[in-house]
């Protein structure tokens, strides 16, 4: 018996201490318990890469070898916090997608590919998983750790391309990237509450829904896209690319650069409506494209000749408007109120459409029926027949016409062409509802 308890000790001993060892090797590489602000790297094994399901996934041994990544979970993401990366690299693409679920946490993957993609060295490559994590530094800054940085401190020259995936907390977290390397380029999902801040060196920013505080993008000549909407006060610089908009820009602010500083085109800028207190446009250039225009104190549109055309610009009732298109065309249809709204095409057409009853009447500088004019010009009275034989007539006793009339005290509309052509006509309500219903359907 007692040779029994000599063994039991000797074998809890023995096991005592192999896991005070595991404990000791845990905490070195993060795996052991961790509390709660302590974040972690998890890696692909060897055996693991090298097995038939795995190995089956990703196409192949050879395919297999030339993909690595390496994950990090960080806990305790306080609302309010942001994440930063930057990049001196070539080709690095930065995904930022939200949490299926709302939490305090953030998980950040690196994942390498290698540019040539030759087998011979596949092995070496193979074992590149912990040079992956020691080139990658994930780290917490500020007070209260709200900032998660992470950089790229790679070698120069490297030819592997990586993508950088962040998965955020579905609101109140920050998105911050500088990505200064050739073909590098950023997308973003979704920010909710927080700011947006991006920079590339002609990479591309693809964007998907923003419903920030503040959005602050340069490209230095690429282009941005956005999939849905925007709301936030808003600077965007591109130095030659193009930003469309695929839903509405909305904020207090709203600033959009594309001119280049090279010779050639600015981008263009195109889309849904842009609603704002104050909205500046340049585009060097680059066309204008936008169904519809809110501004409620200043706005100003230039196009360094390209061409400029608005669905609907509307003001708040004191609001001034300016429109540059530098020789370029200019196709706009007023809105009922509008304060002071200058149009200038330099030589360029201008054709301008009015609601029925539009106060006051445009001061038209150009050719208008023909002969050239510098002054004020009476908007023709439409009088539409339907399809279906209904006639519609208005007139200028309208009482929607004179209660405009009637808050448009100082108010005034210039359409400066030079000697270009201007055309003006006047739509009925029920027109600019049929072309209404044709556009949201």
């Amino acid at each position: 018996m007692t040779v029994i308890i000599d063994r039991f000790d000797r074998v809890l001993e023995s096991a005592t201490r192999v896991a005070s060892m595991l404990r000791v090797a845990f905490a070195r590489v993060g795996l052991g318990r961790h509390t709660a602000s302590r974040a972690r790297w998890a890696s692909i094994d060897a055996r693991d890469a090298a097995s038939r399901a795995t190995t089956r996934t990703f196409g192949g041994l050879d395919a297999l070898r030339l993909r690595f990544f390496a994950s990090r979970i960080l806990r305790d993401v306080a609302p309010g916090s942001t994440i930063r990366v930057e990049s001196a690299m070539d080709d690095v693409t930065v995904e930022v997608v939200p949490a299926t679920a709302p939490g305090e946490e953030m998980e950040v993957e690196v994942t390498m590919k290698d540019g040539h993609g030759s087998a011979a060295d596949a092995g070496a490559r193979a074992e590149g998983v912990g040079d992956l994590g020691d080139g990658f530094d994930v780290r917490r800054e500020g007070e209260r750790g709200e900032i998660v940085v992470v950089t790229d401190g790679r070698i120069a020259g490297t030819s592997r391309a990586v993508t950088i995936r962040a998965t955020i907390p579905p609101r109140f977290c920050g998105v911050d990237a500088a990505l200064d390397g050739r073909g590098s380029s950023v997308f973003v999902e979704s920010v909710v509450e927080a700011g947006l801040k991006l920079r590339t060196n002609g990479g591309d920013v693809g964007l998907g829904t923003i419903k920030g505080s503040i959005m602050d993008v340069e490209t230095r000549g690429g282009s941005v896209r956005a999939r849905s909407s925007v709301s936030a006060d808003s600077r965007v610089q591109t130095q030659g690319g193009d930003v469309i908009i695929g839903g509405k820009l909305v904020g207090s602010v709203v600033y959009v650069d594309t001119e280049t500083d090279e010779e050639g085109r600015g981008g263009k800028f195109q889309v849904e409506a842009v609603f704002a207190d104050k909205i500046n446009v340049n585009t060097g250039g680059g066309a204008v494209a936008a169904k519809s225009v809110r501004v409620g104190e200043f706005g100003l549109v230039r196009s360094g000749g390209g061409d400029v055309v608005i669905g609907a610009l509307e003001g708040a009732g004191d609001e001034m408007i300016g429109i540059d298109s530098g020789g370029g065309s200019v196709d706009v249809a007023f809105a009922e109120r509008v304060h002071i709204a200058h149009v200038s095409s330099r030589g360029g057409a201008i054709e301008a459409a009015f609601p029925s009853g539009f106060s006051p009447f445009p001061h038209v500088v150009g050719v208008h029926n023909g002969v050239l004019v510098d002054d004020i010009v009476t908007l023709p009275n439409p009088a539409i027949e339907h399809p279906r034989g209904v006639r519609i007539v208005h007139d200028d006793t309208d009482v929607v016409a004179r209660k405009v009339a009637a808050g448009s005290e100082g108010a005034s509309v210039v359409l400066d062409a030079r000697a270009g052509p201007v055309r003006l006509r006047a739509d009925s309500w029920f027109a600019r509802a049929v072309a209404g219903l044709t556009d949201r359907s």
